[in-house]
């Protein structure tokens, strides 16, 4: 979400990659009013960059990352 009514709407930019290789790219709509869901499953990336298009900030909580077996954590 956002926390200003001037920032409604603001869309959050999410881009995911395995590699080099960009695999995943899409746009979300924020709203001040309250939060929204994002479920969106990205197996085996390495590199994962969450901006807004109008550079507001956005807040996010309750974030979960898993892990292959065998891979660890930084």
């Amino acid at each position: 979400s956002v926390g200003w009514p001037n920032a409604q709407g603001e869309e959050l930019q999410v881009v995911a990659w395995r590699g080099e290789q960009e695999v995943a790219r899409f746009a979300l709509a924020l709203s001040y009013l309250g939060p929204v869901w994002l479920d969106a499953d990205l197996r085996s990336i390495d590199r994962l960059s969450l901006s807004t298009r109008h550079y507001w900030q956005f807040v996010a909580d309750d974030l979960q990352f898993r892990m292959a077996s065998g891979q660890r954590g930084l």
